[in-house]
């Protein structure tokens, strides 16, 4: 385990040593070119004393047509178990036995649905081995095995010193690292529900009852990160519920929010001091599209700064050079902020050109640069800007 987890409940999870033997340690990628989407100060170029550093990935499949034996992880396991807490949505259950690479029996939960994903129990050493820490239960595939084979999951997860998170009625995962109290949430959204009585079950997200709970979670912790199941599988964009439930998050407490369940990534929003990933897409899947990582860095006075890590999801999953990445960079980073100033003969001082200011592209005219009410006279020479 890479840090000291507390759990509310005070669950003591034995540890076990599931690092391969005689194993020769890969050294991470320099991920310093990597943009920033988000940064209180001048991004951290190393994580010092009294920084957490902490990676989100997208859907983690370990099933169907992912075949764990065959250390699917190994391209991404130096940079994951490098940080502090890695953590990941689980697409699926744990089932005793070796069930088949592909099962397509409808699932326990959603009778309709034609997909079923069940995970041979070496899932469990694969993702310790990559460094793993937590793992979001609360999805529509978590009940695919009924409550037998949450219980099964939850249950192998915790043994291997795997923290599951998003179990209806828990309490948040409390982790401190470094000094850094975090609390982590997770939610689903994607119907059907849970049968009322169900036990365990993923936590299915309720505001009445969520925002309370993140709110107490505030008065704890020094940052609290939720994990949402939403969205519409496949589309770039999110829907207006995604957007809603997000600012409602954001109002109740959360630093940051990050979402799965579409499968391909959609944008980064900055929303006032807190980030909204809406989707982080696949990470380990039997699907290949472009995904997101996210390196995000917390202190006690919160989150810090926020990293996207562009990867190509597979049923080999691999970290995507810069050059290749900067299609998906472009559609998925959030607008750089935008500055202005109103000057006067001795100085100028910053406006807030978001509520005041017009935009435009043009080579001449007259436009109201700073807000005031003064339209000012713009000439574009090449690539100088005469303003009068």
């Amino acid at each position: 385990m890479k840090t000291a987890v507390s759990l509310l409940m005070l669950l003591l999870i034995p540890l076990l040593a599931l690092a391969a033997p005689g194993a020769t340690a890969v050294p991470p990628p320099d991920l310093t070119a990597y943009p920033w989407a988000f940064w209180r100060e001048p991004p951290p170029e190393a994580e010092g004393s009294g920084e957490v550093t902490v990676i989100f990935v997208g859907d983690v499949l370990l099933g169907r047509g992912v075949d764990p034996s065959a250390d699917p992880l190994r391209d991404v396991t130096p940079w994951l178990s490098a940080a502090d807490l890695t953590i990941g949505n689980l697409e699926g259950y744990i089932a005793p036995g070796e069930p088949p690479i592909v099962n397509r029996q409808p699932s326990i939960v959603n009778p309709q649905s034609p997909i079923h994903l069940p995970m041979p129990v070496t899932a469990v050493a694969a993702l310790r081995r990559a460094g793993f820490d937590l793992l979001s239960v609360a999805n529509n595939h978590s009940l695919d095995g009924g409550t037998e084979g949450l219980q099964e999951t939850v249950t192998r997860l915790r043994h291997a010193g795997l923290h599951p998170v998003g179990l209806a009625g828990s309490d948040p995962v409390l982790v401190t690292a470094h000094g850094v109290r975090l609390a982590f949430f997770a939610f689903n959204t994607i119907p059907p529900a849970p049968t009322e009585g169900m036990t365990p079950a993923p936590q299915f997200w309720d505001a009445a009852t969520a925002v309370p709970a993140i709110q107490a979670a505030r008065a704890q912790a020094d940052a609290v990160i939720v994990l949402m199941h939403w969205g519409f599988e496949y589309e770039a964009r999110p829907d207006p519920a995604q957007e809603r439930i997000a600012q409602t998050l954001l109002d109740a407490g959360a630093d940051l929010v990050v979402g799965q369940h579409p499968h391909v990534a959609q944008p980064v929003a900055v929303i006032g001091d807190g980030v909204v990933a809406y989707s982080l897409g696949n990470f380990l899947f039997d699907q290949d599209h472009d995904g997101l990582a996210l390196r995000a860095v917390f202190a006690a006075d919160g989150l810090r700064g926020v990293q996207l890590l562009p990867v190509r999801a597979a049923v080999r999953p691999y970290l995507l050079p810069l050059a290749a990445a900067q299609p998906l960079l472009q559609r998925v980073l959030p607008p750089p902020p935008r500055i202005g100033f109103a000057c006067t003969d001795e100085t100028c001082v910053p406006v807030d050109v978001a509520q005041t200011a017009q935009s435009g592209q043009f080579y001449s005219g007259q436009i109201d640069l700073t807000g005031d009410g003064k339209p000012e006279t713009v000439r574009r020479e090449g690539e100088r800007i005469i303003i009068y």
